[in-house]
């Protein structure tokens, strides 16, 4: 009888101890989830979600013909197994493209070169030549708050060079120019051009807006702005008069109702000190009709 109760103690203590230990099991699954949700590092954030298979920097970002982002290239900085050290990355339709491991959705043109984004292949087909080139089920991009900081720095430095700016005013023709704060002492050089013509030689002005640091021992880029009539640019991009041996014709800047206003065509050929500057103040959209 004594045996019995010692079996039966025994047996109450083991399911006793059974029961602690599935209760204990879910605690021990909530912390290791846990772990799981909140990884400091990119490609294990990622991995949590899908299997990525290349982690690195955009090299290079191809456009089709859409002129929409088609393609890019990733060189991770250091390849773990498992993982391409580089791979050329096919966006279609399908692809999603995420800020990081957040569910928050991007757009392709956030894909810029030096970004760093965490890719995910479809499971079809692959040119499997090296570098592999595949689809791509979702791009990651890690680095995006640096993006975002960065852009918006820029858009701080354009506000206050817009706010320093000077303004050359031409009321006998229509417009302005915004010139960055170190062209102060400008001049404005005029001179004409001439147009080639069988039935006659047509001409107009052209100003150039000339750096205050020019001398003729050492000359720095002008900014040239030609004014044409609308007849005359109208008979212009009708090929009835040329100006120049320049297979391109001026590249209008702006227009009002009297006048149009153009950038000559291989103005910066010789390439002088100060045409990087120039450029950039012309794509700046500096000049303003009215």
């Amino acid at each position: 009888m004594k045996n019995k109760k010692v079996i039966v103690a025994i047996i109450t203590i083991s399911l006793l101890s059974l029961a602690a230990s599935v209760l204990a099991n879910p605690l021990i699954e909530v912390q290791i989830e846990e772990q799981v949700q909140a990884p400091q590092d990119p490609r294990a954030a990622a991995s949590a979600i899908e299997r990525v298979e290349v982690l690195g920097k955009i090299t290079q970002v191809t456009y089709g013909d859409n002129k929409k982002i088609s393609e890019i290239f990733v060189v991770a900085d250091v390849a773990d197994r498992g993982s391409y050290d580089q791979a050329n990355v096919i966006i279609d339709g399908n692809t999603k493209i995420y800020k990081g491991y957040t569910d928050q959705e991007l757009k392709a043109s956030d894909l810029k070169e030096g970004t760093t984004v965490a890719v995910a292949f479809t499971d079809d087909p692959r040119i499997m030549i090296y570098p592999p080139s595949a689809k791509a089920r979702t791009i990651r991009v890690m680095d995006m708050d640096a993006q975002e900081q960065a852009a918006e720095q820029a858009q701080e430095l354009e506000k206050k060079q817009q706010a320093n700016a000077i303004i050359y005013e031409n009321s006998a023709y229509g417009f302005s120019f915004a010139l960055p704060a170190g062209w102060e002492g400008y001049r404005i050089v005029a001179e004409q051009w001439e147009g080639l013509s069988l039935e006659n030689r047509p001409s107009g002005p052209i100003l150039n807006i000339r750096h205050p640091q020019w001398t003729a021992e050492k000359p720095r880029q002008d900014i040239p702005i030609m004014i044409f009539t609308m007849a005359q640019w109208e008979a212009l991009q009708s090929e009835k008069f040329h100006i120049g041996a320049a297979p391109m014709g001026p590249k209008e800047l702006g227009r009002n109702s009297k006048y149009v206003f153009a950038l000559p065509a291989r103005y910066n050929y010789a390439f002088p000190e100060g045409f990087e500057e120039v450029d950039a103040i012309l794509e700046s959209g500096a000049l303003k009709a009215y």
